[in-house]
């Protein structure tokens, strides 16, 4: 997945989680359109948030995996 802060790029459909590649921030948006930030996130971590995007301002984590 590619992190923007464009509405037009929401996910087709929610992701039930997402998986981080390299560790770092992450900006998840919730369907209730409601920033979460995981901080910290270790290379591996699986979040357990149904996320509709994830924001590219804040999110330094990369090669995330909607789940």
């Amino acid at each position: 997945m590619t992190p923007s802060d464009s509405s037009a790029n929401n996910f087709a459909r929610p992701a039930n989680s997402i998986r981080v590649g390299t560790g770092g921030d992450v900006v998840a948006i919730r369907r209730d359109g409601t920033a979460v930030t995981f901080k910290n996130c270790p290379s591996g971590e699986t979040l357990p948030i149904r996320a509709i995007r994830v924001n590219v301002s804040g999110t330094t984590a990369s090669d995330l995996v909607g789940l």
